[in-house]
């Protein structure tokens, strides 16, 4: 039989493992990671004609975590004047350290029709070309994997005055 001390401590452990379990609990006791706080800073041009657009997405990055968190894998897709312009994928970790700010640059290609396309339509009317970056980050934290969803956008051409 177990004597009381040993019954305190096996009842503590065994409360402390269900609460570690628990999302609800470990947010409310603070053993959960916060997600990145992430902001689309500039898209850097490396060629952009009717045939061909080149683009790098710059990102800044704030790990708001007292411990690394790692992006294990980034997908993205761009949007632009009501078109699907296409899809990407950064596949080397990312490290972010405790408290930190952190670069990352996203190369994207647009494939010639679409970038025809967007062309004839952006001339039809030139407006403001705003392109929108759509992510989705599978990070690696303290406390175990956590996914989170992240979108910004960005002006690429300024409009034509009317």
């Amino acid at each position: 039989m177990l004597d009381r001390r040993r019954l305190g401590i096996l009842l503590t452990v065994s409360g402390l493992i269900a609460i570690g379990g628990c999302t609800y609990f470990r947010q409310m006791i603070g053993w959960v990671a916060e997600k990145p706080q992430i902001q689309l800073v500039q898209i850097d041009v490396q060629s952009f004609s009717v045939h061909r657009i080149e683009l790098v997405f710059v990102l800044d990055i704030i790990n708001p975590n007292a411990f690394r968190v790692e992006i294990e894998n980034l997908d993205y897709r761009v949007r632009g004047l009501d078109m699907e312009l296409g899809k990407g994928q950064h596949s080397q970790p990312i490290v972010l350290e405790a408290k930190e700010h952190s670069t990352a640059r996203l190369p994207f290609s647009v494939d010639p029709e679409v970038a025809l396309q967007l062309m004839k339509k952006y001339m039809k009317n030139p407006k403001d070309l705003k392109l929108k970056l759509s992510a989705r980050l599978h990070l690696g934290t303290a406390f175990g994997a956590m996914n989170m969803q992240f979108e910004d956008e960005k002006i690429l051409l300024k409009g034509l005055p009317q």
